[in-house]
């Protein structure tokens, strides 16, 4: 999809970090964004000022509700027509503890934002891209995805998980001889708010559990290495026009700063771009 002007595109997750910097740059393609958040305030103040680029809709979206992503999907194609892009993008991570000593409703929370939420995005918006035989799916997964690291399992497990539904939805779109393209994005250190993912923690699993109001468990303090701050992370606008140039390109594994073995590995391995 090399030419992006008028083209529709969804990110959810859209109003801080990657998202926005994925906005940023679709944008400035000429292509029309419908910004997904669960933050309403970041969300219209993403909106307010990716306005200034070009057409930009915001609409206040919880990926862990299939109802909401399909509420994001009609709100789009109301407002732009059927999205030829979408970036399922939106992700939390929880605070260091071991895996033995993280609640279930951590477990359940992260699973639903990080590997629901793409399924939901996948559920709502593929089937259409099918019927039209045009788009490109975006999944964000992590480095974290291929290379992991112990006392954060929920994240890692979801990030994996994205990989293995990414990969398999390649296989499966090549066999269907579909022109539709999917791609597994796996980040490193992106600026953002992915910090601050308590904001969103949902009323229905109740109160937030001790070992995540406390910032993690106390006794991996000075054991473990702390994950690195968010804030040292790579501008986003910069991350956002590269994951554009993946996808103009056509590649299955977008790597925005990440320089390992196992991304080398990766990007010798299968499924490869077509």
């Amino acid at each position: 999809m090399q030419d992006l002007r008028g083209k529709v595109a969804v990110v959810t997750g859209g109003a801080s970090g990657l998202g926005y910097g994925i906005a940023h740059a679709l944008l400035g393609e000429g292509a029309r964004v419908v910004l997904g958040d669960l933050d309403e305030l970041a969300l219209a103040g993403a909106e307010r000022r990716l306005a200034e680029r070009g057409e930009v809709l915001a609409v206040r979206t919880d990926v862990a509700s299939a109802d909401s992503v399909e509420a994001l999907r009609a709100a789009a194609e109301r407002r732009f027509g059927p999205a030829q892009l979408v970036f399922n993008n939106a992700g939390v991570c929880n605070k260091l503890a071991p895996a033995a000593a993280i609640p279930l409703p951590v477990w359940e929370w992260v699973v639903s934002v990080n590997l629901w939420g793409v399924v939901h995005g996948v559920h709502a918006f593929l089937p259409g891209m099918l019927e039209r035989g045009e788009g490109h799916l975006v999944n964000t997964s992590s480095g974290g995805g291929l290379s992991p690291r112990g006392f954060i399992a929920p994240y890692t497990a979801t990030k994996y998980a994205v990989v293995g539904l990414t990969s398999a939805l390649y296989y499966e779109l090549r066999e269907l001889g579909s022109a539709v393209r999917v791609s597994a994005l796996c980040p490193g250190l992106i600026r953002s708010n992915i910090e601050r993912s308590l904001r969103g923690w949902p009323e229905r699993l109740g109160a937030i559990p001790e070992v995540e109001r406390a910032g993690g468990d106390a006794g991996l303090r000075g054991r473990v290495r702390p994950l690195r701050d968010p804030a040292d992370g790579m501008d986003p606008l910069l991350a956002g026009a590269q994951v554009l140039e993946a996808v103009r390109a056509g590649r299955f594994w977008i790597f925005p700063n990440v320089a390992s073995p196992e991304a080398d590995f990766a990007q010798r391995r299968p499924p490869l771009a077509r």
